[in-house]
């Protein structure tokens, strides 16, 4: 849990960074998308070891390509970028925290946040056309701590929790590592599950 909130810290940290930096200079730098990247990594590996480190980064790359995808096409079709390459790049980032089944719910805040901070220029008198130009970034990072909280204390909110995802691993390999690493015999403490069939059976 300790662990959990001080990687949480970080990132808000580093999202109040970012936000502040697309509102002042309209970029995502590289280096701050590879710093909270190279963060959620390491808390998947902490938290669920090698493979959960693993499956994180091919959730994120898979995020990241899809998403760069889109704007390749986007631009094809209309002549114009909706969505900048640092965007895409946080995206990936973002990946690493929530996996692929967290990503409707980051994407449904940060909406739901861009409309409503358009709501509130419109009311304050600024004119908004198709034209105009606002910063994705901040509302992703919004997104993006929301749903990583959520996840911490509701994991069927977005995505599986790291014991969980570990387990989907382990099955696929082993099933005695499977039945080990399982998410229910974790909270009911059966470290020695496979040991006591063994001696059953014996």
């Amino acid at each position: 849990m300790i662990v959990d909130f001080g990687f949480f810290a970080l990132l808000c940290l580093l999202s109040g960074v970012l936000a502040w930096v697309d509102i002042d200079q309209g970029i995502i730098p590289d280096w701050l998308n590879g710093t909270i990247a190279g963060l959620g990594l390491s808390k998947a590996v902490i938290a669920g070891g090698t493979l959960a480190g693993l499956e994180a980064a091919c959730e994120g790359a898979a995020i990241g390509a899809i998403f760069w995808l889109l704007r390749r096409l986007y631009f094809g079709f209309r002549k114009i970028q909706g969505l900048g390459l640092g965007d895409v790049k946080f995206l990936a980032a973002a990946g690493i925290w929530v996996g692929v089944a967290g990503l409707p719910t980051l994407l449904l805040i940060a909406a739901l946040t861009a409309l409503v901070c358009a709501c509130v220029m419109q009311l304050a008198g600024r004119q908004l056309t198709g034209q105009t130009s606002i910063s994705f970034g901040p509302f992703l990072a919004i997104g993006l701590l929301l749903t990583s909280g959520l996840q911490q204390s509701w994991p069927c909110c977005g995505s599986l929790n790291i014991s969980e995802r570990t387990y989907q691993v382990a099955a696929a390999t082993s099933p005695t590592a499977a039945l080990r690493r399982s998410p229910v015999a974790e909270r009911l403490h059966w470290p020695s599950v496979p040991r006591q069939a063994a001696a059953t059976r014996g």
